[in-house]
């Protein structure tokens, strides 16, 4: 009688280094990898962008490099979890998002005279 060996195959799990760009959900987080990689055609470096939703225990803010591993499907759409902090993100970066925040919720109200002052500026050439 032979024996069969056994075989036992160590599948690693992918993973990869980002930035969050999104912290808005419950324990999870938007993360986006850049690579580079040179144009089939135009022989060019071009950085090739792509966002991955990740779930997070930690709470990670927006501009950390966090790295992410690949897991079973969480949700519709999560299938990676953060499974360590690479660096934070600097404190001026935050104050600068959330500045931009607050100007795109307050829009500028357009008057009357304003408008009007543009189509008679309009006009004239």
């Amino acid at each position: 009688m032979s024996t069969v060996a056994n075989k036992e195959t160590v599948r690693l799990k992918k993973q990869l280094t980002g930035v969050v760009i999104s912290d808005k959900m419950q324990k999870t987080v938007v993360v986006r990898t850049d690579r580079r990689m040179i144009h089939p055609l135009y022989d060019k470096v071009v950085v090739v962008s792509k966002k991955f939703v990740a779930h997070d225990e930690k709470g990670h803010k927006i501009g950390d490099q966090v790295r992410i591993q690949q897991t079973r499907p969480l949700s519709k759409t999560k299938r990676w979890v953060v499974i360590e902090t690479v660096s934070k993100a600097p404190e001026n970066i935050k104050q600068a998002k959330a500045a931009d925040a607050s100007e795109k919720a307050a829009p500028v109200k357009k008057t009357k005279a304003a408008s009007k002052a543009k189509t008679a500026a309009k006009r004239k050439k």
